[in-house]
């Protein structure tokens, strides 16, 4: 995407245009031009000022900018300010008669009466990606983690439209540009040093992000796939030096922008050969998918070994990975099969009748039920997405634990459409899982709402009216699933 398109005019012309929306008791001939010069940090942060407000018109007449240093400031205000994302890469402009923009007139993507709106749900959307990220866990796991999430829920957009950042985290459809500035948004929002690149010669958009005092390639979007299918995430351009993004399956050249990447530390990790998300399971054990070898794997991060656990049946290229409590699903071309965490057992969960010519080319768990994608080849755009299992049906039943105390010091904190829960940790856990607590004709009942492994949990997407929650503890012990009494309940009223 190239950043700035100017639509040129005389200054007569777009004076007589624009003269009714300028500031009140300043007219087109009598600006004159300052004796400041250029000053690019300052003008660069009175413009965002000024986008940021919203402004129809803006004044930049005090900085004496040439149209190519303005397109140089929009440039990298474009590229940098991800608060930005309505502000689209068009504007038009007026100079004077020494050739310097005196005002330009920005161009948004969205209503402006929306942006408020589209500002919190962005945010919103972002906060929700974090909230399932350790606050302990270093760099490369949060970067890991947001690669993934985004590359498997959301899709390129082949029509060349949707760049914004909001477009990826909201909508889930995007461009190049698009999945980069979501990308930066929220590595920024953990603190990860991000920018977002540009090649003119490729007309392509990804990021660079600082780990330690090295500077590293990621590229969600080619790290996607098209067609979109469940599940699937590659890692080839995913923490890469100069030399791997310049020699990969679709080198990378001619950016912008960017910094020296001379480090290759990453460049032949086990990630590579994965292409399905890499679950972090704990801080001593990830599971992954060989797609190359055909096996389900651990790896251990702090010795760096990786272990094949398990031979994948034909197929095995597409296998994508979900977990569930102790269970770690994959598949291969007709069958879903689970690995206890446990016991170290991998068995069949269930075989599917896909037809003679159709496969499994995706699966993906969204925490209630796992579904998969099925076609007759891997570029056919003509794909069914099944459900294959609900989860409910996979929970081991729940057995009580003397030594496992009930959860403790449950809160909420309410949004408009949204509970944040949390509550106090308990070293003794494996995990937790949180219930609506539903009051029927026959007494109530608990409706499993989701599992967690931190200590927080947000439920959105609520309608106005009463929630009731509880929470309980639970470990694997032997083999088995040990579980908690429930918490005290807590009463949330949304209206």
């Amino acid at each position: 995407m190239k950043l700035l398109r100017t639509a040129s005019a005389s200054l007569l012309a777009l004076s007589l245009s624009l003269s009714a929306a300028l500031p009140a008791g300043i007219s087109p001939a009598g600006i004159t031009v300052s004796a400041y010069g250029y000053d690019s940090s300052r003008a660069e942060e009175y413009i965002c000022e000024r986008l940021a407000a919203l402004d129809d018109v803006i004044d930049i007449s005090a900085y004496s900018l040439s149209l190519d240093e303005l397109q140089a400031a929009y440039n990298r205000i474009l590229l940098s300010r991800c608060d930005l994302f309505f502000v689209a890469p068009q504007l038009n402009y007026m100079r004077d008669s020494s050739g310097n923009v005196m005002m330009i007139k920005p161009v948004y993507y969205y209503p402006k009466d929306k942006i408020p709106l589209y500002r919190e749900q962005l945010e919103k959307a972002a906060d929700s990606i974090i909230a399932e990220i350790p606050a302990d866990w270093d760099d490369v796991r949060k970067a890991l983690f947001v690669h993934d999430r985004i590359a498997v829920t959301s899709s390129y957009n082949t029509n060349n439209q949707k760049r914004t950042a909001y477009e990826i985290l909201v909508n889930k459809n995007g461009v190049c540009f698009a999945y980069s500035m979501a990308y930066k948004y929220i590595l920024e929002k953990l603190g990860i040093e991000c920018i977002s690149v540009y090649s003119p010669d490729m007309d392509h958009n990804w990021n660079m992000i600082k780990i330690g005092s090295q500077w590293y390639h990621v590229d969600v979007t080619f790290d996607d796939t098209v067609p979109n299918l469940n599940g699937l995430v590659n890692h080839e351009y995913f923490l890469v030096s100069d030399s791997a993004v310049s020699e990969g399956s679709y080198p990378h050249y001619g950016w912008q922008y960017g910094y020296r990447a001379s480090d290759t530390r990453y460049d032949a990790l086990f990630w590579k050969d994965s292409c399905a998300q890499i679950i972090q399971y704990s801080d001593e054990c990830w599971y992954y998918i060989n797609n190359k070898k055909g096996y389900l794997c651990s790896y251990d991060p702090v010795s760096g070994r990786t272990t094949e656990l398990a031979k994948i049946g034909s197929g095995y290229r597409y296998s994508r990975i979900a977990v569930y409590e102790g269970a770690i699903f994959c598949n291969d071309k007709k069958t879903l099969y689970a690995y206890n965490t446990a016991d170290g057992s991998f068995s069949k969960v269930k075989s599917y009748s896909l037809g003679a010519d159709n496969e499994i080319y995706g699966m993906y768990s969204d925490g209630k039920k796992i579904v998969i994608d099925v076609s007759s080849s891997f570029t056919d755009r003509n794909i069914s997405t099944l459900t294959a299992l609900k989860l409910s049906e996979y929970e081991p039943a729940p057995a009580k634990s003397a030594a496992l105390s009930a959860p403790t010091g449950l809160r909420a904190a309410k949004g408009k459409d949204s509970v944040t829960l949390s509550w106090d940790k308990d070293s003794s856990a494996d995990g937790y899982i949180v219930y609506y607590v539903i009051n029927t004709e026959k007494g109530t009942k608990l409706k499993k709402l989701g599992i967690t492994k931190s200590t927080s949990f947000l439920d959105t997407g609520l309608s106005k009216g009463t929630y009731v929650y509880v929470v309980r503890s639970y470990r694997s012990e032997n083999g088995k699933y040990v579980y908690s009494d429930v918490s005290e309940k807590i009463k949330v009223k949304i209206s």
